[in-house]
């Protein structure tokens, strides 16, 4: 921004992630924001962050009159919750903001048909919402119907994966049953009807 014959360069007002906890092999978009326009020259921006498991760009460059650039970051996976700092460079101008990368949780349960005829079997399937970390990702199970529907204690996503399939057993029932198939200390649940 030029003031008479002053040319006032911009500084970095923010830095700014799309999200600031990010799951385990997922991606995310981080914004560079700048107090003003760039110069006809434009603005670079260094970037770096202390979280081994976050992949970005090591510079990024803004364009003359624009005010911000987005740019990719990519995540590791991670079977432990690991926090750093990232940061925005330019000489003295520096801005900063805290990334987390956490383990992935379990965000649903499909079962592949919505009611079954008791004493059949149908197949359910556990979804992340990031990828299993190296040595697998372990979820339990629990059915609270255990009397009409069974579902294995556990089962373990393999590494590079974001879901796994399970069986689910149900036994004879002389009325109409529902039951529910749920993850222990979570609120991810997903019902199932037994019918006669």
């Amino acid at each position: 921004t030029a003031i008479g014959s002053v040319v006032l360069l911009p500084i970095m007002g923010a830095v700014v992630l799309s999200k600031s906890e990010i799951h385990s092999g997922t991606s995310i978009t981080g914004t560079i924001q700048l107090n003003c326009p760039a110069p006809a020259s434009g603005f670079t921006v260094d970037l770096s962050c202390d979280n081994p498991l976050v992949s970005f760009p090591k510079t990024v460059f803004i364009p003359a009159g624009a005010d911000s650039v987005t740019f990719p970051l990519t995540c590791g996976c991670t079977a432990i919750r690991v926090t750093g700092t990232f940061s925005a460079m330019n000489g003295k101008s520096v801005v900063t903001t805290q990334i987390s990368v956490c383990p992935p949780q379990a965000s649903q349960i499909i079962i592949a048909t919505k009611s079954v005829q008791g004493g059949n079997c149908t197949m359910g399937t556990i979804v992340l919402d990031g990828v299993a970390p190296a040595g697998g990702f372990t979820i339990s199970l629990k059915s609270v119907s255990p009397d009409v529907i069974t579902v294995p204690d556990s089962v373990c996503i393999p590494q590079g994966e974001s879901q796994i399939n399970f069986a689910i057993n149900t036994t004879v029932v002389t009325k109409i049953r529902t039951g529910a198939i749920v993850i222990p200390g979570t609120t991810v649940k997903q019902n199932l009807r037994v019918n006669p």
